[in-house]
This record gives C-alpha cells, sequence and structure tokens, in this order.
C-alpha cells in the first residue's frame, strides 16, 4: 500500500511539473509570435509606433514590401556570390561593415516613408518660422518708415 500511494503521489510531481514546463513554453511561444506580429524585423519598429506617426502609414505594407526581411537576406546571397572586386560603391561599404560585424548599414527605429514624413514636418515647422521671422521683419519695416516719414515731415529747426 505504501508503494502504491508514494508511487501516486510522485507520478502526479512528475506530471505536474511536466504540464508546468509545457504550460510555460507555450506562453513563451505566444509571446515571442506576438513581438515577432507587431514588431518589424528590420527596423524594429512596432506597429502602433509606426502606424501613430501618420495615418499614410501601414505597418503590414512596411514589412511586406519596404523592409522585407527577405530582400536583405538575397542582398547578403547576392554579396557573398558576387567578386569583391565586382563590387560598386555601396556594396563595398555593406561588405567592410559586415566583416566588422556593424549593422548601422540596417535601417534602426526608421523606415523611409518615416523618415521622408518627419522631413516634410519639419519643414513645414521652418516655413512657420520663416513666416514668423517675415511678419516680424514687416513689422520693424513699418515703424522704421513711420518713423523716417515723421522726421521729414516735421518743419526744420530755424
Amino acid at each position: 500500500m505504501f508503494f502504491l500511494v508514494v508511487g501516486v503521489i510522485l507520478f502526479d510531481i512528475v506530471t505536474g511539473i511536466i504540464i508546468d514546463t509545457f504550460s510555460a513554453l507555450r506562453e513563451e511561444k505566444g509571446l515571442t509570435m506576438d513581438y515577432h506580429r507587431t514588431t518589424s524585423f528590420i527596423a524594429g519598429i512596432t506597429d502602433t509606433d509606426y502606424e501613430e506617426i501618420d495615418p499614410a502609414l501601414k505597418f503590414k505594407e512596411l514589412n511586406e514590401e519596404h523592409q522585407d526581411m527577405w530582400n536583405y537576406v538575397f542582398f547578403l546571397a547576392h554579396l557573398s556570390a558576387k567578386s569583391p572586386a565586382e563590387y560598386n560603391g555601396a556594396e563595398s561599404m555593406i561588405s567592410k561593415q559586415i566583416a566588422l560585424g556593424d549593422t548601422t548599414w540596417m535601417p534602426a527605429n526608421m523606415s523611409y516613408l518615416q523618415q521622408s514624413i518627419m522631413n516634410k514636418q519639419a519643414a513645414g515647422e521652418g516655413e512657420a518660422d520663416q513666416i514668423g521671422d517675415l511678419q516680424r521683419d514687416v513689422t520693424a519695416l513699418r515703424t522704421m518708415v513711420q518713423l523716417l516719414t515723421e522726421k521729414l515731415s516735421a518743419p526744420a529747426a530755424p
């Protein structure tokens, strides 16, 4: 009877550990899949951050067209298949960076469209600054013209 009770308890403990381990692995895999579904593989941009910048930006388009990971894989395969003597300037630079383990040639938390929109927004803000400067200059010129007009229209002192 002792061996039966101890055997059942040990069996239940081992079974509980196995089930707990499988549930932890399933949860970890779910988190990993969720991360890959919501984060760009190349740039590391999350979908909410990317689409928050401008309504025209679509995360799916970024992942499947603009920064498709397979295009980067094919480019690396192209570099390894091509003779270094035939590299153009960009290929030479990227090949040297790959040899050094440097990944700065890849976009980091940025996309071309995101950069373009940010540049347009910055240019728009710059235009607003230029308009404000122009308005201040016109006001200053009006004041100067008014002072000059008053001086010229004042009677000359004898």
